[in-house]
């Protein structure tokens, strides 16, 4: 006969109470989770209805090394703009992220000469304040690199809908569970 490894032997009750306490642990996992995904949303869309923020990828190193390619900022309205704020605008080319270096009011419209920290020369092109979306309010560092990878931004609707997905299986979950130990 073989020699027989030396595994403390546990009945099928003691097992039972481990994988139950397993699931519970389980279950309070995803629990927390859950909150933690649902917050993070309500406060996302709480901050970007009521402060008019908007969420953009740096797609290019122009702005180095204030703020890095991959990086999400965050950009809001401002009243009265000055020279050293970083804004956001839009271009020909699509959105583009600058300091501003220089303010022009000509037959009362506003311009701005910006430049880009990393780039040797100030932008060829003035800015209308009306192409302005907004002010730099924060920064994410590299939060965007899997976004420049993918070089789609239907990324991040797709990561919202699946958490969203992931929210209402867990409640019908939760309600089938609370159904069943009613009845």
């Amino acid at each position: 006969m073989m020699g027989q490894i030396g595994l403390p032997s546990i009945n099928k009750l003691e097992l039972g109470r481990r994988f139950s306490s397993a699931t519970h642990q389980n279950t309070k996992m995803k629990k927390l989770l859950l909150t933690i995904t649902t917050l993070t949303f309500l406060v996302t869309l709480g901050l970007v209805l009521h402060y008019n923020f908007r969420i953009h990828l740096v797609k290019s190193g122009s702005m180095e090394p204030e703020i890095n390619k991959g990086d999400l900022i965050i950009t809001g309205g401002k009243d009265h703009y000055q020279i050293g704020d970083i804004i956001t605008f839009q271009h020909d080319q699509g959105r583009v992220t600058h300091q501003i270096a220089a303010i022009q009011t000509r037959n009362s419209i506003t311009s701005f000469q910006t430049k880009g920290l990393a780039n040797s020369a100030a932008d060829k092109e003035l800015v209308k304040l009306s192409d302005v979306i907004g002010v730099v309010r924060f920064v994410i560092p590299k939060l965007g690199v899997i976004l420049l990878l993918q070089e789609k931004y239907y990324v991040v609707a797709a990561v919202w809908v699946i958490s969203l997905l992931i929210i209402v299986l867990e409640i019908q979950e939760l309600v089938a569970k609370l159904k069943g130990a009613g009845a």
